[in-house]
């Protein structure tokens, strides 16, 4: 219901951009402004529905706003979500939020924990990992994965940092190990949000450890980034071997560190 409602409000928003009614219905008159705004953006398909068009105009307004959208796709995922929170705030405040994380400060909760692969900090990251977006590999996932904002396209490939890959793959086996298939399913874990994506972290001011395809998101609706331990799902009982079996390849939970970003996996040290 929460992400319908939000997906709702994304649409009354779109419909302000473009100078129509914001009633939330894509009706004649909306789709003739659609249609008219969209044509001047190379980046929106002229075959997409008008919905997702619209969305796109948000995700197009929010890049022109200096605001991290992601890939102008009309697509809610994770990111987009993230930037019409901050084109709200800039609606009703006329300034863009005060950042909030901090995430390469050392945190107690994770000192001393294991680190069997050497991973870096974040302080160190290029020197282990390299430039951004460098030393990349594409690997089969050991399960089909759903992509968590359109559930109809399956992931059998994901994109990470060549030096994570081993480990990230250890995780994922075990995990089906573990659950199986089918709770493994049931529990969402095969909701994908993300590996590799060159942009800064939501809420901060620097590089998401997504750029060097150092971090996995998933299930990223049950696990919004300002969640803590009450509302995310992963804190819950049943999702205890999902955090046991990241940290015992010293990944990193930002939920378990900091109780926020519950759906985000890192394999870079606090």
């Amino acid at each position: 219901m929460r992400e319908r409602n939000e997906e709702n409000e994304i649409i009354r928003y779109g419909q302000r951009l473009i100078g129509t009614k914001d009633d939330g219905i894509i009706g004649r008159n909306t789709i003739g402004l659609i249609e008219r705004k969209s044509k001047i953006i190379p980046l929106i398909q002229h075959h997409w529905k008008p919905e997702r068009k619209l969305i796109a105009l948000v995700q197009f307004n929010a890049l022109s706003k200096g605001i991290e959208a992601g890939k102008v796709d009309g697509l809610i995922g994770t990111q987009t979500r993230h930037a019409f929170q901050q084109l709200v705030f800039l609606e009703k405040h006329h300034r863009l939020p005060e950042l909030w994380r901090i995430d390469d400060k050392p945190t107690q909760s994770v000192k001393g924990k294991l680190n069997p692969h050497g991973f870096p900090t974040y302080a160190n990251i290029k020197q282990v990992f390299g430039e951004p977006a460098t030393n990349l590999k594409t690997v089969r996932v050991p399960f089909e994965l759903r992509l968590a904002w359109d559930t109809s396209v399956k992931v059998q490939k994901i994109t990470c940092h060549k030096k994570v890959a081993p480990s990230l793959l250890g995780v994922l086996e075990d995990l089906l190990e573990h659950y199986g298939l089918e709770q493994l399913q049931q529990l969402g874990l095969d909701l994908y949000g993300g590996c590799f994506n060159k942009r800064k972290m939501r809420g901060g001011a620097k590089l998401s450890t997504h750029s060097w395809g150092a971090a996995i998101d998933l299930h990223p609706s049950m696990n919004q980034l300002r969640w803590n331990h009450k509302k995310a799902l992963f804190a819950k009982k049943d999702y205890q071997f999902l955090l046991s079996a990241f940290a015992a390849e010293g990944w990193v939970s930002l939920g378990v560190a900091k109780d926020y970003d519950w759906m985000h996996f890192q394999a870079v040290k606090l």
